[in-house]
């Protein structure tokens, strides 16, 4: 009996180291796989301004696309794409940034220590902003602007558009322009604190549902179509073309997703976000959301370096040759019939 007892307990103790040792085994097997596979994907960090028109950038990001190209991304975020851009890139060394034409202009125009690439353009749209006003506050058309005061962000494409609009409608120096951060804008128009404002989306949405039919809405269609950009300083896509073209495939594998499936690319979007799936679904259809670098955006960058100079946003006096900042090998690549840029 005590030897039996003996064998048991032998056995039990046997047991017992075994399982023991095939723990260790696969959770050392566990992390090294870890450590394997953190090695192979390469590191990028992306700068950007949570926009809904940089959409293909979150669906890549949600449906692991960037993974599947041998990317491990990590995201910085800010308000705007200037910041995306000035403090991102410039200051902080991000990889890529997400930002609109307007502070690739003046970067070109007056940082000549990084010169700025833009690999492609990731979305568009021709009604994305707009100056809003009140109907209570006696503004029904564009000449009751005049003697007003309205916010703006200065050196964004927003400034852009503001100035065009009071140009076409006879306004320039007959109204009061205040610099604004854009996550101000709402509560400024709500507390009567400006006469209007000049927003984009996500703010200028929020602003719709707070009005509903007491807002006066001067938009930018016929006037300036916005672009939303992925750009990265011209030495790091020289040096590192194969991440560049891996990132540029993740993003068409998201171009690809949200025109089969919009209505799940909506709720990743909103949730990444985090919008109420109504709010993004109201500003999604003026939305262009593909890949291209077109002759039409080299245009509205001379189009906007010449304001930049008229309005002495820069001691700059010549326009630059802005193909200098397009790098075009990557997307050549990745999606060639989406490059119209004569070269």
């Amino acid at each position: 009996l005590v030897n039996n007892k003996k064998k048991r307990w032998a056995l039990m103790k046997k047991t017992f180291l075994m399982i023991i040792f095939i723990i260790v085994i696969v959770s050392v097997s566990s992390c090294t796989m870890e450590q394997t596979n953190s090695k192979e994907l390469e590191q990028v960090t992306i700068a950007e301004a949570g926009q809904p028109i940089g959409a293909l950038l979150y669906i890549a990001l949600e449906n692991n696309y960037f993974e599947e190209e041998g990317l491990n991304v990590t995201i910085k975020s800010y308000t705007s794409g200037k910041d995306s851009l000035n403090i991102g890139i410039i200051e902080e060394n991000a990889n890529f940034a997400t930002t609109a034409e307007t502070p690739i202009v003046l970067n070109s125009l007056n940082n000549k220590d990084k010169e700025i690439s833009v690999i492609a353009t990731i979305g568009t749209a021709k009604e994305n902003m707009a100056i809003v006003a009140k109907k209570e506050s006696g503004i029904f058309s564009s000449n009751d602007l005049n003697g007003k005061t309205i916010a703006v962000t200065a050196n964004t494409n927003a400034a852009f558009f503001l100035d065009v609009f009071l140009l076409f409608n006879d306004l320039v120096d007959k109204v009061n322009i205040e610099n604004e951060n854009p996550e101000a804008m709402v509560d400024l128009l709500i507390n009567n604190e400006v006469d209007a404002v000049t927003a984009w989306n996500p703010h200028l949405t929020k602003i719709q549902q707070e009005l509903g039919e007491n807002a006066t809405y001067f938009s930018t269609e016929g006037i300036y179509t916005w672009t939303w950009n992925m750009v990265s300083t011209t030495e790091y896509v020289t040096q590192n073309p194969d991440i560049t073209k891996k990132l540029l495939t993740a993003l068409y594998k998201a171009e690809i997703f949200v025109n089969e499936k919009p209505d799940e690319s909506i709720a990743k979007v909103a949730d990444h976000l985090n919008l109420a799936e109504d709010e993004l679904e109201a500003a999604w259809d003026i939305l262009n959301l593909e890949l291209s670098l077109e002759q039409s955006f080299l245009v509205l960058l001379e189009d906007q370096s010449r304001w930049a100079i008229e309005n002495e946003l820069t001691d700059a006096v010549e326009i630059p040759n802005y193909l200098d900042n397009i790098y075009l090998d990557a997307l050549d690549e990745v999606k060639p019939s989406s490059v119209g840029i004569i070269q």
